[in-house]
């Protein structure tokens, strides 16, 4: 154990893209001797409320866009990686709701995680309002199907065809990446964001991409112009919300940064996807200094010995409890 310790601080502390990659061969090794069995307390509460109840299957879209059962599969197998703390921020915030259950899902995609979540609160008798964030057109089309097919009600949700950012401005929104040559087609690459300071607009592409006119810059990458939303208009008319779910590609400091002082009012749960190693520090300083607790923080393009095995994190994954309210 002392020599496995030793070797993921040495990868930890002298990181590099290509180690990255060569080291998820080197996962699938200890993958075979990783204990998935609900070690911990909350998953294993919660399978067994599922359990005991006869829950019933529920179809959802997975991250492949593939359908599902929802509690036979979905928790009987959960994820043998870094997803699998994402179910456990998901699961505390809704054993802790009372009556309603509030989500925010920012970078939403097709809506993952609110619909899984929609299901189960349903299932537990609370009412669900679920708002999404979604920049990319085509994905926001995704989500509507996505929803629909799962039979949520939309008084249930509100959807926000936004890219998410401290102040209201028009921005270009990557959609297209040199290696897939001219089809944007988000099913085959994740990761649209917000596009760099340094591009240059080549020219303005004849085609169009769900009614917007596609940019293209001198590096090959592909954008569309996109209004964004800040926070704190998202929050407005909620006295409190469980749970923000934020998986926006870079752009997660900056929001935290300039939305602490309205999360610290009206957020009780925080689960962060991180997206560089500044990001993993500054994220962890500023909610430390806002007296939020801290459930955990795994950097992003990491290795990690954790009680359920070691798993190599590609995402920074951050879990914070408020403790104001």
């Amino acid at each position: 154990m002392k020599n496995i310790t030793n070797y993921l601080h040495y990868f930890n502390n002298s990181f590099h893209q290509k180690k990255f990659e060569k080291l998820k061969l080197f996962t699938k090794i200890f993958a075979k001797i990783n204990r998935f069995f609900f070690e911990d307390s909350k998953i294993l509460h919660f399978y067994n409320m599922m359990k005991n109840n006869n829950a019933n299957d529920e179809a959802i879209y997975t991250d492949r866009f593939l359908k599902m059962k929802l509690f036979n599969d979905s928790f009987k197998n959960l994820p043998k990686d870094e997803e699998y703390f994402e179910w456990l921020s998901l699961i505390d915030s809704i054993l802790k709701a009372k009556n309603e259950f509030t989500m925010i899902e920012l970078g939403a995609g097709h809506g993952r995680w609110g619909a899984i979540s929609h299901k189960i609160t349903k299932f537990f008798n609370l009412n669900p309002k679920i708002k999404f964030c979604e920049a990319d057109p085509q994905k926001v089309k995704m989500l509507r199907e996505n929803l629909q097919f799962n039979n949520i009600k939309e008084d249930d949700y509100f959807i926000f065809n936004n890219a998410i950012s401290s102040e209201k401005k028009e921005i270009n929104f990557y959609i297209g990446m040199p290696q897939i040559n001219n089809e944007e087609n988000p099913t085959l690459w994740y990761g649209q964001s917000i596009s760099k300071d340094y591009e240059q607009q080549e020219k303005v592409s004849k085609n169009q991409y769900f009614g917007h006119d596609v940019i293209e810059f001198k590096s090959k990458w592909r954008a569309i112009k996109i209004s964004t939303i800040s926070l704190e208009d998202m929050l407005q008319r909620d006295e409190t919300v469980d749970l923000v779910d934020m998986d926006i590609q870079g752009a997660e400091l900056e929001v935290i940064e300039n939305s602490i002082e309205i999360i610290n009012k009206k957020v009780k749960k925080l689960h962060i996807s991180t997206h560089s190693r500044e990001n993993d520090k500054k994220i962890k300083a500023i909610l430390a200094k806002n007296k939020w607790r801290k459930n955990f923080a795994f950097k992003c393009f990491s290795l990690n010995l954790t009680k359920n095995g070691i798993i190599l994190f590609n995402d920074g994954h951050q879990s914070w409890d408020n403790t104001k309210i």
